[in-house]
């Protein structure tokens, strides 16, 4: 049994674009629940307009601290950092996304002053959700 679909790519700005499909999504939100795990990413053939493919994601629980989403150039990775109870602010988000019968496509990841749960200097993030391929 081969994973679902979820890849990511970044770009020397430090942006970041997730597309994952709604299992992909749901083995995220589990981790980001979790506050612990590694979601693996696949490569595509042509990050463009990016620099590169994310290997994976990592998620950790830090507590007391607001989420952090930072990219570990040396290891190809996003990682996701943050208190128990803001990972799962940002775990509900990604669900609603990717909840059957929702409209919405995409889910902007982004600080701004005063943010809720985001620490200032997060990556910007993009989370498309992917729509179901044929063959499922």
């Amino acid at each position: 049994m081969t994973a679902s679909p979820a890849r990511g790519r970044f770009d020397p700005r430090g942006e970041v674009d997730l597309a994952l499909d709604r299992e992909a999504a749901a083995r995220l939100v589990d981790r980001l629940r979790a506050g612990r795990g590694r979601l693996p990413l696949e490569a595509g053939r042509d990050p463009a307009p990016y620099r590169t493919f994310l290997q994976g994601i990592s998620v950790a629980a830090t507590p007391g601290r607001r989420v952090t989403l930072r990219l570990d150039d040396a290891e190809e990775t996003l990682a996701i950092t943050g208190d128990p109870e803001y990972l799962k602010v940002l775990a509900e988000n990604i669900a609603e996304l990717a909840a059957p019968g929702d409209r919405a496509t995409h889910l902007h990841v982004d600080y701004f002053p005063d943010h809720f749960y985001l620490e200032q200097g997060s990556a910007p993030t993009t989370v498309h959700l992917l729509p179901p391929s044929a063959d499922q």
